[in-house]
């Protein structure tokens, strides 16, 4: 009788037999020959990298500096932000190439559509530390704004990102000119504040310099408004982390400027002609403060050869057979690895991954990520043990969001809507970035029949959307909302939970 890893990995086998000849590559795993991968973890950073220690240590530690800076930039008492930011980073610059979009000098995704992935090549250059802060920014305001325009989301981080032009390091300058940042100099270089204030999403048709004439423009207005106008700034900022609607926050914070007054922004508009031609813009430094402790230990191949698959397609190889090919490695080094598993269901939904995925949670029960798998592959199964996977995954990483969103969403599916209750204010306090998170509120508080809560959270779902989400993406979230209005419209009007007031924020 064969073993069940041979069982496996024949299952697993014409699934995996290329159709094409697979092209040449420079990678190799550490069990032929290549490089060791290490992950090395401190308070905040998981870093995985194949860097030689002292250097991944480094890296690390640069990481760290970078999330603090952009803490310290924003808030004169940084919040306790939870989570820890994750990062890939490769020895090899041809491997990073492989794994990058053109011209990239770094760039930010996700393996689990909650928790950023950073991928960089060895080197923090100046153009890898500016996207570094300028996503970071993006994450990390996330925790205290509730609502963020997308001048705002923008402009802020373009911003903050002028940090990066130097070396990170004890002391970093605030509100400098961003690299290659043109400063308009005059009105008809710049978006009128107007066109900025109703900006929703970068559209498909948008040619590039129309995209750059946003961002420099948002920029500026943001370098203004917190230069010159810091106490309306901040105003704007706790009225957003209170989640009010940011036309009505704005109105609230510069009522001079209100957009729906004829010619009342024709004022802020003259003060920006003046700002965009003065000789130098003001700037501050800020001090820190950072020695991490790390850890290591050795990252499996298995794992490692998962990863690539799922950032290839990055690189601009999204042929199937190729990335099979690639989670193939992978299995053949461990047949139960839980990334590899989830990569090879999602490359074919109708393949029977069952029988992995019990082997992997008794390979890995420590690793939330099998019980999430094998969740997954019982969702037509029994119940039971479906809903069992599922709590597993919450009891092995009580503070991951991934566990908590399924816990949550396939309770409240189930009718055991108050169960959901608790993993869904859990994954709130973790991830209130995440698109998913409030579209798994607004379902727990359709189920609970708290209509205000579900309206308010599905609405979160779509301003939290990224800039460069699918428009379907938004469509879709809207037409849930349509329904949940209407299910909602004969409910009576009930008064919002009061929001704990955002961090004080920063006044340079």
């Amino acid at each position: 009788m064969p073993s069940p890893r041979s069982i496996l990995l024949a299952g697993c086998a014409a699934l995996l037999l290329p159709a094409v000849a697979l092209p040449a590559t420079t990678f190799k795993c550490s069990a032929k020959g290549g490089p060791e991968w290490r992950l090395y973890e401190s308070e905040h950073i998981v870093l995985r990298t194949d860097l030689p220690p002292s250097r991944a240590e480094e890296m690390v530690r640069e990481l760290e500096l970078a999330r603090a800076a952009v803490l310290q930039a924003m808030f004169s008492r940084p919040p306790v932000i939870p989570g820890q930011v994750h990062a890939i980073a490769f020895a090899s610059d041809s491997e990073f190439w492989e794994v990058a979009p053109d011209h990239a000098a770094a760039y930010v995704t996700s393996i689990d559509g909650f928790s950023p992935l950073v991928v960089l090549p060895g080197t923090l250059q100046a153009g890898t530390r500016a996207i570094l802060i300028h996503e970071l920014t993006h994450h990390l305001s996330s925790f205290p704004l509730l609502r963020k325009p997308m001048w705002l989301n923008e402009g802020f981080a373009v911003y903050l990102e002028a940090m990066g032009s130097v070396a990170l390091g004890a002391r970093m300058t605030v509100g400098s000119v961003p690299e290659m940042m043109p400063v308009p100099k005059k009105r008809s270089e710049r978006t009128l504040v107007k066109d900025l204030l109703a900006w929703k999403r970068i559209e498909p048709d948008w040619v590039s310099t129309t995209v750059r004439r946003y961002y420099v423009s948002s920029w500026f207005l943001v370098h203004y408004l917190v230069n010159k106008q810091t106490p309306g700034f901040y105003e704007l900022l706790r009225r957003l982390g209170r989640a009010e609607d940011p036309r009505a926050a704005w109105k609230g914070a510069f009522p001079q400027w209100d957009p729906d007054v004829p010619d009342a922004l024709d004022d802020l508009e003259s003060k920006l002609d003046t700002y965009g031609r003065g000789e130098s813009f003001e700037y501050h430094e800020i001090e820190l403060k950072v020695s991490p402790k790390v850890t290591s230990r050795p990252l499996p191949p298995s794992e490692v050869h998962a990863y690539r698959a799922v950032l290839l397609p990055h690189g601009g190889e999204r042929r199937p057979d190729v990335i099979r090919a690639e989670v193939g490695e992978g299995l053949a080094e461990d047949p139960a690895d839980p990334l590899a598993i989830a990569v090879l269901a999602a490359l074919d939904p109708k393949l029977d991954v069952l029988p992995m995925c019990r082997a992997s949670v008794k390979a890995h029960p420590a690793d939330w990520r099998s019980w999430s798998a094998l969740g997954d592959a019982l969702t037509r199964g029994p119940r039971d043990e479906f809903l069992a996977a599922r709590r597993k995954a919450v009891e092995v990483a009580p503070a991951e969001p991934v566990p908590l969103r399924e816990l949550a969403r396939d309770l409240a599916a189930a009718g055991l809507a108050k169960e959901a209750a608790a993993p869904t204010l859990a994954l709130l306090k973790i991830a209130p970035w995440a698109p998913a998170t409030h579209e798994t509120m607004a379902q727990v508080a359709m189920s609970l029949g708290l209509c205000a809560d579900a309206l308010r959270a599905q609405q979160r779902a779509i301003d939290t959307l990224s800039d460069r989400s699918r428009p379907e993406a938004r469509v879709e979230k809207e037409k849930v909302l349509a329904s949940y209005q209407q299910r909602c419209a004969a409910a009576p009007a009930q008064e919002p939970a009061p929001a704990s007031p955002a961090p004080a924020a920063r006044t340079p």
